[in-house]
């Protein structure tokens, strides 16, 4: 067991003021809070540990998708100057899910899940918990985006493109 992450684990646990579950930890710690979906592991390097949060799943329909992901990445902009967690598509193949998206109208894509990752110093708690402040702001920044749920349709206003009709459409010109 590495001690990175028995601190790291500790630490989170202590800060959601929940006890921390019995050792040993391993290479990786799952957990939730609130409705988001955590996964302590540890780094490459073997001294530091990665906190990872789902924070949702881009719409089915592509343009839909890449609206959402054009917010993401905006609001991510003002996050930038204070919060050191990356916005991250943890699927390996994301260029092939992408790839539909210059396809006809109405083509879905695959889910695309989005995280948000932060790297936790070694045996360092503050920086745990400053992780997870991160993760969370970045959650919050997704629930405006995505909607409560993690699912492509949770925010309920995802209407394929194909079902819509061009008549439903009045284009009022000067």
């Amino acid at each position: 067991m590495s001690e990175s992450m028995r601190s790291a684990v500790e630490a989170i646990f202590i800060a959601l003021d929940v006890t921390p579950p019995p050792g040993p930890y391993g290479d990786r710690q799952e957990f939730g809070v609130d409705d988001v979906d955590m996964m302590l592991s540890l780094a490459p390097d073997g001294r530091t540990v990665l906190l990872e949060g789902a924070l949702g799943v881009l719409s089915s329909e592509p343009l839909s998708a890449g609206a959402q992901m054009h917010r993401m990445l905006r609001g991510g902009l003002a996050l930038a100057g204070e919060n050191r967690a990356a916005l991250t598509l943890p699927e390996a193949r994301i260029f092939e899910q992408i790839a539909p998206l210059g396809g006809a109208s109405g083509t879905e894509t695959p889910a695309i899940r989005i995280a948000a990752v932060a790297r936790i110093a070694e045996g360092d708690r503050r920086d745990a918990v400053r992780a997870l402040e991160d993760v969370m702001q970045w959650r919050r920044l997704a629930r405006d985006t995505l909607g409560d749920g993690a699912g492509p349709s949770a925010s309920g206003g995802d209407v394929p493109m194909a079902a819509i009709d061009p008549s439903d459409f009045v284009i009022i010109q000067p």
